[in-house]
């Protein structure tokens, strides 16, 4: 049992039963042009962010295999409708936004994280909910482009935090802890080392 009352409620019934209008992407499509697919999108983030984040993307619908990719003995079960999230490469198995869309998959929520190299440390996790009855589609791309920064803000704080280099300040040479990036450092120039 869920300490949420409305728990199986929610699990079970479409977050859009109540409306006489029918959700879609469209509206996410168009201000995501420049990509095909959420896979597309990660991967972009992926590499041009300098954290490097995942995204996760919470969708609603029946999902079934976009690909021979889903084939085998990890493939989720494609015949119950609901909300699945995917996370990195696996956003790959929703398939195109053209696949989504022929398949009435809609998208719920998305998901911007990032794990630091080199510590145990992650970035809080930032979550943008698309609500296209509530959410002007100029919010939804505002609001996602503001997680990533947020997210590559975050980790680089925390490299900051972590992984100075051995000229990084003074401390004495037999100082094992993680310490702080001297941006002043002429050693690292103030980008600190790979732990």
């Amino acid at each position: 049992m869920s300490g949420f009352d409305g728990y199986d409620q929610w699990k079970t019934a479409s977050p859009y039963d109540d409306v006489d209008e029918i959700r879609d992407n469209t509206d996410f499509e168009e201000q995501f042009s420049d990509y095909n697919s959420l896979s597309d999108l990660y991967h972009s983030v992926y590499k041009y962010t300098a954290c490097g984040p995942t995204l996760g993307v919470t969708c609603w619908g029946v999902i079934e295999p976009a690909n021979d990719v889903d084939a085998g003995p990890n493939s989720i079960c494609y015949d119950q409708e609901g909300p699945i999230t995917y996370y990195g490469d696996d956003l790959r198995k929703f398939g195109s936004f053209a696949d989504m869309r022929e398949q009435g998959i809609t998208i719920i929520e998305l998901y911007v994280s990032s794990i630091v190299e080199g510590v145990d440390n992650c970035t809080d996790t930032y979550a943008v909910e698309w609500d296209s009855m509530q959410t002007e589609p100029e919010e939804l791309r505002e609001q996602f482009w503001q997680a990533v920064e947020d997210c590559d803000s975050e980790a680089n704080s925390i490299w900051n935090e972590t992984h100075g280099c051995p000229d990084c300040f003074d401390y004495p040479d037999d100082w094992d802890d993680l310490k702080p990036v001297d941006e002043d450092c002429p050693a690292c120039g103030g980008h600190g080392v790979c732990i």
